[in-house]
């Protein structure tokens, strides 16, 4: 392949992948989701577990979004198990008054729910729990105008109780998926870096226009990777250290951007070296 087909193709791919990137922002939320409603796209519910790997007697945290409309609330949230209530928690509903600002996104609000594990319910077996939420989304209808449409959706979810041991390998297992969506990113950014090294010099001249969508195409390209890590790996690992901290989504977003970029830049840096030791021909870019 030559330069410019592959500036081309990696360009077109680039830009292809940031508008897949913003079309998946809306449903991404419910598609990494525990447990939902079965409308994604529209007014419907999503069940987080905040804690994935809970042992005996220990407290369980979920998070419940309504989502849907221009804005959501809960009413209620009522988590039964296979006997016995477990929680309920009481929202505001429908507090937005009469006028709502729409906006680019859909509406959203999210119930923190909490209780601990049942003491009839021992290590190595599941606790089937049936999540009844009430809501409101404010659906417009038509002329600037708005209705509050109550709605109520019934979502299920078994969650393990784990020994220490089981807990351990449950972790070490999370973070082996963690570490293997990392190396196919690597290998994807190390595939590009490969294709581009072979490619130079081969055709050296490049037109400005090329080199342009090569440029925008990487740089979108990049902007989609570092979504998808955010969603794929730094949730992931973050789900097994028990954390929804900010700082460690910060952190873990920015190694999966940065160290693939390190190790391309340090091959870039050897590969000049070498090139210019040689006195090998270098590609030019060039205006037609």
């Amino acid at each position: 392949m030559s330069r410019k087909a592959l500036s081309i193709t990696v360009g077109i791919i680039g830009i292809l992948s940031a508008f897949a990137m913003l079309l998946g922002m809306s449903v991404m939320g419910s598609l990494m989701a525990d447990a939902r409603s079965e409308n994604l796209s529209g007014p419907g519910v999503d069940v987080f577990l905040r804690t994935p790997f809970p042992g005996d007697g220990d407290l369980i945290v979920l998070d419940v979004s309504a989502r849907g409309g221009s804005r959501a609330g809960i009413s209620r949230v009522h988590v039964k198990g296979d006997v016995e209530t477990l929680a309920d928690v009481a929202g505001d509903g429908a507090d937005w008054g009469p006028v709502v600002r729409s906006g680019k996104t859909r509406g959203e609000e999210t119930a923190t729910v909490r209780f601990h594990v049942p003491d009839r319910v021992r290590p190595g077996e599941s606790m089937h729990l049936t999540i009844y939420v009430d809501y409101v989304v404010a659906m417009s209808s038509g002329s600037g105008t708005f209705e509050n449409d109550a709605r109520n959706d019934v979502v299920t979810l078994d969650v393990k109780v784990f020994t220490p041991a089981g807990r351990r390998w449950a972790q070490v297992g999370l973070a082996g998926r963690a570490l293997g969506i990392f190396l196919m990113w690597f290998f994807v950014v190390w595939g590009v870096y490969g294709l581009y090294a072979r490619t130079e010099g081969s055709s050296p001249r490049v037109d400005s226009n090329t080199a342009e969508l090569e440029g925008i195409g990487l740089l979108m390209g990049f902007m989609g990777g570092g979504f998808l890590g955010y969603w794929c790996f730094a949730r992931l690992l973050m789900a097994g250290l028990g954390t929804q901290s900010t700082f460690w989504a910060i952190v873990l977003t920015g190694a999966w951007l940065v160290l693939p970029l390190v190790w391309v830049w340090r091959r870039w840096r050897r590969r000049k070296a070498q090139v210019e030791q040689l006195g090998l021909p270098r590609a030019k870019v060039v205006n037609r």
